[in-house]
């Protein structure tokens, strides 16, 4: 079996959907963290897309948090939020504490990124979708 992180976010948003349908849900406030690929020039997110196509639009919002380092490598954040796609998957690649073969990784995560970007999303971000309760 396969599991691909849209697959886990959409696994996420759908039950968020349920919940909202609840008395308790449609008084609650969803906060959701993620990684997303993209397109930062065109302000356009996998990550989001999938929710709005789940959610739709009302009550929701989502924030890049600029603030925060992208990926974390040996305990530290780094880079940029968001990155070149290629960039941040090569030093997440790089980490010690996640990866016993760097060279392998850095690999595959070049691959993964190759498909990514010739499919329109070369970039990676770090994002908060805020689901607010309904008016």
């Amino acid at each position: 079996m396969t599991c691909s992180l849209s697959a886990l976010q959409r696994a996420a948003f759908e039950a968020v959907a349920r919940f909202r349908r609840t008395d308790a849900g449609r008084r609650a406030r969803v906060s959701l963290l993620g990684y997303s690929v993209g397109n930062a020039a065109d302000a356009r997110w996998e990550m989001v897309d999938l929710a709005l196509s789940i959610l739709g639009p009302q009550g929701l919002s989502w924030t890049i948090l600029a603030d925060e380092g992208l990926v974390r490598v040996d305990g530290k954040r780094l880079l940029a939020n968001p990155s070149p796609l290629v960039e941040a998957l090569h030093a997440a690649g790089g980490c010690a504490l996640y990866h016993r073969d760097p060279v392998e990784i850095r690999q595959i995560y070049a691959e993964l990124a190759d498909q990514l970007v010739r499919q329109g999303m070369p970039d990676l971000s770090y994002l908060v979708i805020d689901i607010r309760p309904d008016a």
